[in-house]
């Protein structure tokens, strides 16, 4: 029946809390334990046992851990040690399930008298207030078909001191850290898309520094852990679609519709949509290194005739205009110069030849 079935599920839950609560104490060190040596024919059997004086010294040693555990975490979390933060919380949460008592554990004046419960909610906001941003991101030169990444790692708009994670890199998990905010990532096997979310898992539960006791407790609060996964939007520019030049480009949108009666190599149309210098040389240096295009001055050229012109100062990209011998047409806009002196007198010209 309905009745018998509900009455066998309670049960099993029961069971099995009773089994996680057992495991846990049986993972707790006590002091002070007595033993008794009981001889039955040949066989010996030892038992172990406490007075109730002696389990209370060890409860109160093991309350005074945790709340070491949470100190150190506290401190290391105002310096920007977040990693080092995450462990003395996650040990100070793993020893919690040896502790039966209520604790009061106080984050920004929030008081929680259940460390099973306020640590993993601290674990998980402490996660969720870390920001990733790509710094750079370039083929790697010793393997054009790899990316390297360039990693930002703030926490509460401050520099991340240290923090492990892992991610999957193209070829299987990988694992790296982040020192002073920063964090350089190897992804295996060339991206096929302009843009790819990168998921980090933030790995602060290993059992590198762990005593042995800790290790033991892993098991018992497994499945419990918050979220550990961040995610940070990586752009390959160099493997970026033409633009479709069908649709018109409404005023303001900062994406640049090209004229449809110009046909533009892929490489030219995806440099003329950058604006910051350096962004700009950047790409221009990778599309050499994958001999795409060459560069130089006007006269590095053998022809300037049907070449591009990049106009640029030491911040901005002015306009890449194509060059027929006569005038200039820039490629973003469709407008024709025939002396780009006149516009653009005192900035740099750096001349481009595509190759087929």
């Amino acid at each position: 029946s309905t009745t018998n079935e509900t009455r066998k599920d309670n049960d099993y839950k029961i069971r099995e809390e009773f089994k996680k609560e057992i495991s846990s104490y049986s993972g707790m060190y006590f002091r002070g334990l007595d033993h008794i040596i009981l001889q039955k024919e040949k066989n010996f059997h030892a038992l172990a046992y406490i007075t109730k004086k002696n389990l209370k010294k060890s409860f109160e040693r093991r309350k005074n851990q945790i709340q070491d555990y949470v100190k150190l975490g506290k401190e290391s979390e105002k310096n920007c040690r977040i990693g080092n933060a995450l462990k003395n919380y996650y040990w100070a949460y793993l020893l919690s399930h040896t502790y039966p008592n209520t604790m009061q554990i106080n984050f920004e004046g929030v008081i929680l008298t259940d460390p099973k419960i306020a640590l993993p909610n601290k674990i998980g906001k402490v996660i969720s207030n870390i920001s990733v941003n790509p710094q750079e991101v370039y083929p790697d030169r010793s393997d054009m078909s790899d990316v390297i990444a360039e990693l930002q790692f703030s926490y509460m708009d401050k520099p991340v001191k240290d923090l492990s994670f892992s991610y999957y890199s193209g070829l299987g998990t990988d694992f790296a850290q982040v020192k002073n905010g920063e964090a350089v990532i190897p992804i295996y096997n060339s991206p096929t898309f302009e843009k790819w979310v990168l998921k980090l898992s933030v790995d602060y539960t290993s059992e590198r520094d762990m005593s042995e006791e800790i290790i033991h407790l892993r098991e018992v609060a497994e499945d419990e852990l918050p979220n550990n996964t961040l995610e940070v939007e990586l752009e390959f520019p160099w493997l970026a679609p033409p633009a479709d030049t069908s649709a018109s480009n409404p005023s303001g949108s900062g994406i640049e519709d090209f004229p449809s009666q110009k046909s533009y190599p892929r490489e030219l149309i995806i440099l003329a949509r950058l604006h910051n210098t350096k962004d700009f040389l950047r790409n221009l240096i990778q599309y050499r290194k994958l001999g795409r295009i060459i560069f130089g001055t006007k006269s590095d050229l053998d022809s300037i005739e049907k070449s591009y012109v990049a106009i640029v100062d030491s911040d901005s990209v002015w306009g890449v205009f194509l060059f027929d011998g006569e005038k200039y047409t820039e490629i973003s806009s469709g407008r024709e110069v025939e002396d780009l002196s006149d516009d653009f007198q005192g900035k740099r010209q750096i001349w481009i030849e595509s190759i087929n």
